[in-house]
């Protein structure tokens, strides 16, 4: 094992740099291109510090982009990430019975919640040639310093470098693939991979999959696969990925049912986004296919790898390939083989039913203004005594912890809301929708539109008229010339512009 700075090794460098972890497939990895250089250790770690990124040697006649792994050719260098360390990188190092060549700490090293981070490089003094070499000898070297939870690192992976004021480690050690020759596993670990295939494809034997469909998931690509598959799969899809909810008698709108899974959604400025490298991808895909499970138990398991691939597509990001055809089959045998405890999606108290509403020209915001409105007034109805008065009522509410005026309460009962049996009072039948023609004449209260303005500003006299107009769903025009109609007659203004109100002339005050 010479100690020798000055020893020099072929590696593929980016010609981009990056001193933040890339987020998103507009991010780094789409852009970087590399090209093979000649490099020292020491100018290895000045290159990694200034946010280069290193990969093997690949056979291409010009700079590359993102490695394909049947072009990989040789590799001097063996890269091993260390994450969620209890301690720093150097104490770390000094337990290890061999020394890595150079270490850095990585862009995320010490944020809250991820440990200290740093990668280890081993240099050796001959080319690791092809795939199965390097599968063999990085295994190699992770059995003999006993790195705990060893990933699986591919031939093609790219490994970024880091920041100007990160932690860095020398020790010069150029090694010999021969001093790890006693921890190479018997079996190549390639040919372990086609012994883990081929044990997947027997464990999958038990789900009874159709074999042409499995042909075309390996074979095919996912967006073929997908699109050939989507007519079969696609709706018990949007099924599974929440619980189905619960349509109201009232057809307005959506109910929770309790318990409610939904497939949780990394979202960014409103939208949903992809999980990225090192948000526990895997596990998320597991977490996902337990929760289609449950919202749809009897799915099958062809509709179930269907799910998981269209998950993939649109919600995950793969740069590293390592959520790969087995990782997704390797998810799909263990949501069958294990229950894993869910826990209940937070959500609102219901969802729109959009398609009722639309028929009725009313908009979604307008909508929930409604929904809720007749929410609170079911919830009333339920607890009001229909033989006490109005004022009586409202004792009555108060002690079960809703307050309430008795002139907000006297509307809901008029408009034939609430069920309070008052004889000075005329009830008519509800309806929650507002009439939107623009061309009306108003003689009295009883107009459906002056009903609900009524009653919006006996709730609350502070009101604007472009509130109103949200509110019901109408334009800011029409309720301008309802309010110019009734003012003076069935409304009247309080105060000032800014500062006043609108008072309800209610029958027995008009002259």
């Amino acid at each position: 094992m010479p100690a020798n700075n000055e020893f020099t090794f072929a590696i593929s460098v980016s010609k981009q740099t990056c001193d933040t972890k890339p987020d998103g497939k507009k991010s780094f990895y789409s852009k970087v291109r590399f090209k093979s250089q000649q490099l020292t250790p020491q100018s290895l770690l000045n290159l990694a510090l200034a946010g280069k990124a290193f990969c093997g040697n690949f056979q291409y006649f010009a700079d590359f982009g993102m490695p394909k792994k049947e072009n990989f050719v040789s590799t001097s260098t063996l890269f091993f990430d260390i994450d969620y360390s209890d301690v720093p990188m150097e104490p770390y190092i000094a337990t290890l019975r061999y020394k890595p060549t150079v270490a850095y700490t990585t862009l995320r090293n010490g944020l809250p919640g991820l440990g200290y981070r740093f990668r280890l490089v081993y240099v050796f003094n001959a080319p690791i040639v092809g795939e199965q070499g390097f599968d063999s000898m990085y295994h190699a070297v992770g059995a003999a310093n006993q790195f705990q939870h060893l990933d699986e690192r591919q031939c093609n992976q790219i490994y970024l470098g880091t920041c100007t004021n990160a932690d860095t480690f020398q020790s010069g050690i150029i090694y010999d693939e021969q001093t790890f020759s006693d921890y190479k596993p018997e079996e190549t670990t390639l040919q372990s991979k086609k012994k883990k295939s081929e044990r997947v494809v027997k464990n999958l034997d038990s789900l009874n999959i159709n074999n042409d469909y499995l042909k075309d998931f390996y074979q095919m690509e996912p967006s073929k696969f997908l699109g050939k598959y989507g007519r079969l799969y696609y709706k018990k899809y949007t099924e599974a990925i929440r619980t189905p909810l619960i349509l109201d008698e009232s057809q307005m709108f959506y109910t929770y049912p309790e318990p409610y899974y939904e497939v949780p959604r990394k979202r960014k400025g409103g939208k949903s986004v992809r999980w990225e490298v090192g948000e526990g991808r895997k596990k998320k895909l597991f977490y996902a296919a337990q929760i289609m499970k449950k919202n749809c138990p009897g799915i099958t398991p062809e509709n179930l790898l269907f799910n998981l691939a269209f998950e993939r597509a649109y919600y995950y990001a793969n740069p590293d390939k390592n959520l790969s055809n087995e990782v997704l089959l390797e998810v799909l045998m263990n949501t069958y083989k294990y229950e894993y405890p869910l826990k209940q999606t937070k959500h609102g108290s219901f969802k729109v039913n959009k398609p009722y509403w639309q028929e009725k020209g009313v908009s979604v915001f307008s909508a929930s203004n409604l929904i809720r409105y007749y929410l609170r007034t079911r919830t009333i109805n339920q607890l009001v005594n229909p033989n006490l008065t109005i004022k009586e009522n409202v004792e009555v509410l108060k002690s079960s912890g809703i307050k309430i005026t008795e002139r907000t309460l006297r509307g809901m009962v008029t408009e034939g809301f609430v069920g309070i049996y008052d004889n000075n009072i005329s009830l008519n039948s509800p309806s929650y929708i507002s009439e939107s023609a623009d061309n009306v004449t108003i003689s009295d209260d009883t107009n459906p539109v002056v009903k609900q303005i009524l009653f919006l500003l006996r709730e609350d006299g502070t009101r604007t008229q472009s509130d109103i107009a949200k509110v019901l769903g109408l334009d800011i025009r029409t309720v301008k010339r309802y309010f110019k109609q009734m003012n003076g007659s069935i409304i009247q203004r309080e105060g000032n512009n800014r500062n006043g109100r609108w008072i309800v002339i209610e029958p027995s005050k008009k002259p």
